[in-house]
């Protein structure tokens, strides 16, 4: 990975030396029309933050590059404080640098000698760096939280076993030398959409991207069979444009909306995250176009179907985790929830389950979370009575016994959860299709969330809440299946 590379990498941390060295050069560069990379601060957010139109509009010199105009605005908004702060200072170098004035005019007009200008003209570039230093600090703290505040909430409070992927895949994501689409492969439950998330939460530091924008494709209902190859991407579309280019979202045509997106891609990298991916078809439709939009912006992506025959596509596939890591995260979420007795498993009693429910993090979860009111023993007992080889059918099983320990509130609020869109509920829908009350609703909606059975999903400011595809899947198929059995388990839960 080329990390000096400032057109695609931007530093995670600022080194003050190295930026007094390019404030210098920009100084020095301040009216040329030919400029080097050295020359301007693109590496910084402050750079990128600065609009085309803001500077052009205020600049009659229309020979004079955009990136040289940005980088001038950036050091004017510097030397206005400086001026503040030191007025002496910015007197020199605006006299040195913007005026163009020798060393020699620049004495004589603040009656100081050579020596004096040369001595406080290098003070002067120490305070300006420090100044835009310390902006850019403060900028790029502001920007992570804009960014991170746009993200779905994590769904996880630590990750094992995906220190190497998480490495690969950020390493992926930063260069500009590999392939510009990345997809995270996996059965459902194994935590592709939690590696993805820390995958981006890592890259939002290096800045790498104007703009990082998170979208479900299960939200835009890709996987319906009816919609047409033309009306599917104009969805995909929209939904980017809300981020890069509100302007076009929604109410322009199709057309203009698909130029509009793909200017933006390829005029400047954009990090575009495409969460459940989940049949062949929209895969292999979406691969054409990714590629078109594609460079400088990248794409990763989430999907249990690796994309076939796309040699351009980097594909890293989850797997199960080993013996080692499913204990540790089965005592960290036992330790979660407030379950003590497998919070302090040993590694003994830990692999026991292990080698029964296996390495899949979100069957560990629920097992974990059945095991708050039933026997451990009860519920392996269960899980090997079935073909726990076919991961469909211990499944089954598990979310079937969960179904069973639910209070009837609960369940009422999680048989809802298929009603609400894909992209999630808001609080207020999920009061209407329940009709439960606060004192009803958020006790059951915290214990679902620590059962893993109800996902957080929107932002901050926005919260949603929807459950997990696998969940829904079984929800929408076994329910009905499930309160029968109630009936005759009814003796063997009283009995529990």
């Amino acid at each position: 990975m080329k990390v000096n590379d400032a057109l695609y990498v931007r530093e995670a941390e600022i080194s003050t030396s190295d930026l007094k060295d390019r404030v210098h050069n920009a100084l020095r560069a301040w009216d040329k029309v030919i400029s080097r990379k050295d020359d301007l601060l693109s590496s910084l957010v402050l750079y990128q933050d600065v609009k085309e139109t803001s500077v052009s509009s205020a600049s009659s010199a229309s020979s004079v590059p955009m990136p040289r105009l940005k980088t001038n605005h950036v050091i004017s908004s510097a030397l206005l404080k400086l001026e503040r702060q030191n007025q002496t200072f910015a007197d020199i170098l605006n006299n040195r640098f913007i005026l163009s004035k020798t060393l020699g005019q620049t004495a004589e007009l603040l009656e100081m000698t050579l020596d004096q200008i040369r001595h406080n003209q290098r003070q002067a570039i120490e305070e300006l760096t420090a100044i835009i230093s310390h902006d850019e600090t403060e900028r790029r703290k502001q920007r992570i939280h804009e960014i991170e505040s746009k993200m779905p909430p994590s769904t996880y409070s630590a990750l094992f076993g995906c220190d190497d992927g998480l490495d690969l895949l950020v390493s992926q994501i930063l260069s500009a030398e590999t392939s510009f689409v990345v997809a995270i492969t996996g059965i459902g439950g194994i935590g592709k959409t939690a590696l993805a998330d820390k995958v981006t939460r890592t890259v939002v530091s290096h800045f790498r991207f104007n703009e990082i924008v998170w979208i479900r494709a299960d939200a835009l209902s890709l996987d319906n069979d009816s919609l047409d190859y033309s009306t599917a991407i104009d969805l995909f579309a929209n939904e980017i444009a809300k981020s890069v280019a509100p302007e076009v979202a929604g109410n322009a045509s199709r057309e203009s909306r698909l130029a509009r997106v793909r200017q933006v891609l390829k005029e400047e990298p954009h990090l575009i995250v495409i969460d459940n991916l989940e049949t062949i078809s929209n895969t292999a439709f979406l691969m054409r176009q990714l590629q078109d939009w594609a460079s400088p912006s990248k794409f990763l992506l989430t999907t249990r179907v690796r994309p076939i025959g796309e040699a351009s596509v980097f594909s890293y596939s989850v797997d199960s985790l080993g013996s080692a890591d499913a204990g540790s995260l089965l005592r960290h979420h036992a330790q979660i929830i407030g379950q003590p007795d497998l919070a302090i498993a040993t590694d003994d009693q830990a692999s026991y389950i292990y080698d029964i429910v296996g390495g899949n993090p979100l069957a560990l979860k629920l097992v974990v979370s059945l095991a708050m009111t039933m026997p451990v023993e009860f519920v392996l007992n269960d899980l090997t009575q079935g073909n726990t080889s076919e991961v469909e059918l211990m499944y089954d099983r598990i979310y079937k016994r969960t179904w069973q320990a639910l209070t009837h509130t609960q369940r009422r609020l999680l048989r809802a959860m298929p009603l609400v869109a894909e992209s999630g509920g808001s609080v207020e829908q999920i009061r209407a299709i329940t009709a439960l009350d606060d004192i009803e609703l958020w006790p059951a909606m915290n214990d679902l969330v620590n059962r893993s059975l109800l996902e957080l999903l929107g932002t901050t400011w926005e919260r949603r809440y929807g459950v997990h595809r696998l969940t829904a899947s079984f929800l929408q198929t076994n329910i009905n299946h499930w309160d029968e059995a109630d009936d005759g388990d009814e003796d063997e839960e009283l009995q529990l």
